[in-house]
């Protein structure tokens, strides 16, 4: 038995998967109600993009798995996870196997079918149509960010629109039954004046995942790097520049922290509102609005490996397969000198990788101060060691003791058969 939750009012169309035939069914059923039909395996036709009808059968997510891995790559990962599935990345490495999302699956196949019973099955999702006519309080036929908490809003929304529809919310709803996950709705949503759910609207569309802008206007999920080489006075002068870039039109200006694929975007935007922003393309200018207010519009031309930025070639950098190991070890730095007085403070990384998924790292600070009073100096050094996991731009490390912290990387071709790994911002370069 397949309850189906009707959302159009007009007509379901349904494709049977055994007989290849179309069954179309048009009674008079209002939005909400519940459908009972005795069919083996249904996918629906029809239905909002990315909403699916989930019977707990493997056939299902077989097509469901088809839809979510849009560029066939054998695992999902960036904006195929914004649906919440990064549920399911058991090893943390920012990616979701083929094997991980069925054993995810196959996990949750008790809590989507709610038990054997039939009864406490419509029940069930005719509870959950009513709950979300309740929470629906602009009447806009979705759920969004105005009205469920960011956990749950993820949770539920299975194409990353940063809408929940009906068919959404009563998957997500099956899901949370099983794991006794409450439902996180916004305190007084159904309170706000107009003025003030339209503010908070706008602000949830800017910050959350949005559908991929048209090809032409759009810039390829990932990040960005330039070489920016300038005189000042009579002194060469070199600076490296970040960005993160999202086919949805957002942007953030330096590199985002905590892994590209698990980077909290609305919280950066409230933090530092100068790096979070959006663009827009208009022939061969680009123009960045930036959520503290400020916009500037810059020359821009695409160009094979990323685009140039006011005549500077930025690079669109490469991911790591999930799973890669490394060997070697990595290390680099930074310093920083001013005042014409010799003084300097400077900062060493270093990480060792082992093809077992081990490492050793360390980070040894130095300064030097020259005062009237004399020289200050100082040092510091921290070692550290545990698991690693490599997948997209994440790193993540298990270090010992329990702690694990995910930071965002990709390789760097040095040229000559070598790759450094840049970490944070810092580029490690291979020792041995």
């Amino acid at each position: 038995m397949l309850h189906v939750i009707v959302e159009r009012a007009d007509m379901i169309q349904m494709l049977l998967s055994k007989k290849r035939q179309f069954l179309l069914i048009a009674p008079a059923l209002a939005p909400g109600s519940v459908l009972c039909l005795s069919l083996p395996v249904v996918a629906a036709v029809g239905a909002p993009a990315g909403a699916f009808v989930q019977d707990g059968s493997k056939a299902s997510d077989e097509a469901l798995w088809t839809q979510l891995d849009r560029n066939q790559s054998g695992w999902l990962s960036g904006n195929e996870l914004d649906g919440g599935w990064v549920r399911y990345d058991r090893d943390a490495d920012g990616e979701v196997t083929k094997a991980e999302f069925f054993a995810g699956r196959g996990a949750e196949a008790p809590a989507r079918q709610t038990g054997a019973s039939g009864a406490s099955n419509e029940r069930n999702r005719a509870l959950d149509a009513a709950l979300f006519v309740k929470l629906d309080t602009s009447g806009e036929g979705y759920l969004d960010g105005g009205e469920l908490e960011k956990a749950t809003l993820l949770r539920y929304d299975a194409n990353g629109d940063g809408r929940v529809v009906l068919l959404e919310f009563a998957a997500g709803r099956a899901g949370d039954r099983g794991s006794a996950r409450p439902i996180s709705a916004r305190p007084s949503a159904g309170q706000k004046s107009g003025a003030a759910r339209a503010a908070q609207r706008k602000a949830v569309a800017a910050s959350a995942p949005g559908r991929s802008l048209p090809p032409g206007r759009a810039i390829d999920t990932g990040l960005y790097f330039r070489i920016q080489q300038y005189f000042n006075g009579t002194s060469l002068s070199i600076n490296q520049e970040h960005f993160a870039f999202w086919s949805d039109g957002r942007l953030y200006r330096g590199v985002p922290s905590g892994g590209l694929e698990f980077f909290d975007y609305a919280a950066a935007r409230q933090k530092t509102p100068g790096n979070c922003g959006t663009y827009s393309i208009t022939g061969d200018k680009i123009t960045f609005t930036m959520a503290d207010g400020k916009s500037a519009t810059h020359g821009f031309k695409r160009a094979p490996g990323g685009f140039n930025l006011d005549g500077i070639f930025t690079s669109r950098q490469k991911s790591y397969k999930p799973g890669q190991r490394l060997a070697g070890l990595y290390d680099g730095g930074a310093s920083v000198g001013g005042g014409g007085n010799g003084s300097y403070v400077a900062s060493v990384k270093s990480l060792t990788f082992a093809a077992d998924g081990t490492f050793q790292g360390s980070t040894i600070g130095a300064l030097s101060a020259n005062t009237a009073a004399g020289t200050v100096t100082g040092k510091s050094e921290t070692a550290d060691s545990g698991t690693y996991a490599l997948g997209g731009n994440t790193l993540t490390l298990r270090h010992q003791g329990g702690p694990v912290t995910r930071h965002t990387v990709y390789p760097y071709d040095l040229g000559g058969g070598k790759t450094a790994i840049n970490v944070d911002g810092v580029m490690l370069h291979p020792r041995r």
